[in-house]
């Protein structure tokens, strides 16, 4: 069974796609998102946002989406089609920060090959730039927020119906906070493999709380950012931080994750959208 998008959460729950890698060491998982990013009135660029470290020494990647009907209406199809992609971490394009693990790939040309090649039509929502809050919209919400992050930890899903798994927290830093300094910010949730490149969504449907305690009715969705990495305790009690692992490993140290996952600010997205037109446009003077 196939559901319309009538609400938030329906339309986030087709905005991410399963990324499947093939690595030296065995497969591995990860979740990526379609962004949208407005140039003018009338053009737009979409881009699947990841961590680089899902698709880091990737020879192949699977990609798996969601079709619709020929027809204008919206009928999503219960066929989904996979896209295998050659040479893959070579087909991403970095943040230009080094420190920042995100990167994109263009989904156009994706969206182009599918149709050619087997006359589908692909079916996603984009999360627009416009979902991005301001530094006034982060001033104005409280140290502990509720979130909804969406993805496929440990590689699961809904595969028969190729669905996430929305998981719920709260805020473990202030939003509008920069921690430690960086474009980073900590949510106590449960992060396990797989959850990498996963949006983290402030999203409230029917009503929410304001920062003075008001109930506002309604609904609100933000994204505020990009899962990456996590603090572990150590079997001798160390705490040490983490990218969040693409498989499951065999170790001879064990590691306990301890419910926080770090995140990459949301904005950060606008920086390597930038860096990406100007890559492929350059300007010249």
């Amino acid at each position: 069974m196939k559901i319309v998008p009538a609400s938030a959460s329906e339309t986030v729950m087709y905005s991410t796609v399963l990324i499947s890698v093939e690595l030296d060491s065995g497969f591995g998982y990860g979740t990526g998102f379609l962004f949208r990013h407005k140039l003018n009135n009338h053009q737009f660029l979409d881009l699947i946002i990841t961590n680089k470290h899902v698709v880091e020494g990737a020879k192949t990647g699977v990609l798996k989406f969601h079709t619709r009907g020929p027809d204008a209406a919206l009928t999503i199809q219960d066929k989904t089609e996979d896209v295998a992609i050659d040479k893959f971490e070579e087909k991403w394009f970095h943040h230009p920060d080094p420190a920042i693990d995100l990167c994109a790939m263009p989904f156009q040309p994706i969206y182009q090959t599918i149709k050619s090649q087997v006359g589908a039509e692909l079916f996603m929502c984009s999360i627009g730039d416009d979902c991005i809050p301001s530094e006034q919209v982060l001033r104005g919400l409280r140290a502990i927020e509720e979130i909804t992050m969406i993805g496929y930890p440990t590689g699961l899903g809904d595969m028969v119906n190729n669905y996430p798994i929305f998981r719920r927290g709260i805020t473990a830093s202030h939003p509008a906070v920069d921690f430690n300094g960086k474009p980073l910010g900590v949510v106590d949730l449960a992060c396990f493999p797989g959850s990498s490149g996963s949006p983290i969504f402030l999203l409230n449907e029917g009503s929410y709380s304001t920062k003075n305690t008001a109930v506002m009715a309604g609904s609100r969705l933000f994204l505020l950012g990009i899962l990456f990495e996590g603090p572990v305790m150590q079997s001798d009690g160390s705490i040490s931080i983490v990218k969040g692992p693409r498989n499951f490993e065999a170790k001879v140290q064990t590691e306990t994750m301890i419910h926080l996952g770090y995140y990459i600010k949301a904005r950060e997205l606008m920086s390597l959208c930038k860096s990406f037109l100007e890559s492929t446009h350059p300007v010249t003077k």
